[in-house]
């Protein structure tokens, strides 16, 4: 595998600046939604300009992933480098990168869920974690109250965490699926550079629906093979751009094998799940 870029290796003259900014850290604006067969929104950009260059000029190197194999299929290979996956590699490539460690401290706080599930409802999906108390009260007022601290991340029941995902343009695929049951609310952001990355290899997203009705519930999230569905829509693979999507019962999607074969070039993105929390002892 290539390396996608020279991460910083605990070396000082190697780490680049946080932004010292405590606004959020995406652009909520610029968003188109698609709501059949189940909410899909696409923000571009979705980070401002010159943070989106000081984050892609420090993404990890490839080395620090782990080879995620199988999943739903022999042939799916994905590299990830995740707290779930590798928690020691991906804990000090945050304590040496600032720029990163800022926006790891944002997805992990109340703000990124608040704003996340406000901008959700603005578009006319609810999920009712900010659902007024009483009648009376506004979802304005409810956020008023989640932001001031009268409503913590354990009082919504939720939290949330992101993974450094890479494709191989080579091969690399992710089969039909609809997240696991634990999911709320799944954000995928490219890291690419315009230009970067050939579209001739596929890479987009696709929206699916499997051909056979009895095979449309699926929430327990199991796979299907790219013959058994049809495509309803796909997203581009490209900069700067970030889809978010709600876990439901029938919410498929995948990345169908792509068509850069010898090619060294990456499917770079950042994934970030909002989830329940684990309530088990």
């Amino acid at each position: 595998m290539s390396k996608i870029a020279t991460a910083p290796s605990g070396m000082a003259s190697n780490v680049v600046a946080a932004p010292t900014t405590a606004s959020p850290l995406f652009q909520f604006q610029n968003a188109s939604f698609v709501y059949e067969p189940f909410p899909i929104g696409l923000v571009t950009p979705v980070i401002e300009e010159q943070l989106y260059e000081r984050l892609l000029d420090t993404y990890p190197d490839v080395s620090l992933f782990k080879k995620m194999s199988y999943l739903g299929n022999k042939n799916s290979v994905k590299y990830s480098l995740a707290e779930m996956n590798n928690p020691e590699e991906y804990r000090q490539f945050l304590a040496a990168t600032p720029v990163w460690k800022e926006f790891y401290d944002w997805v992990k706080s109340k703000d990124f869920i608040v704003r996340t599930l406000a901008f959700l409802a603005r578009n006319n999906i609810e999920l009712g974690y900010l659902k007024p108390k009483s009648s009376k009260k506004s979802l304005l007022d409810s956020l008023t109250e989640a932001f001031q601290g009268r409503k913590t991340k354990d009082e919504l029941g939720l939290s949330a965490r992101f993974e450094f995902s890479v494709l191989p343009a080579d091969g690399g695929q992710l089969h039909p699926h609809t997240d696991s049951p634990s999911k709320i609310i799944t954000w995928v952001i490219s890291m690419v550079r315009p230009g970067e990355w050939n579209s001739g290899f596929g890479g987009g997203t696709d929206m699916m629906r499997p051909k056979k009705t009895e095979l449309n519930f699926n929430w327990v999230n199991r796979y299907l093979e790219f013959e058994d569905v049809d495509i309803l829509r796909t997203f581009d693979f490209r900069p700067n751009q970030g889809l978010v999507f709600v876990k439901t019962f029938n919410s498929w999607h995948g990345v169908r094998t792509m068509t850069g074969a010898g090619s060294n070039m990456l499917r770079r993105t950042l994934t970030i799940n909002i989830e329940k929390v684990d309530e088990s002892p």
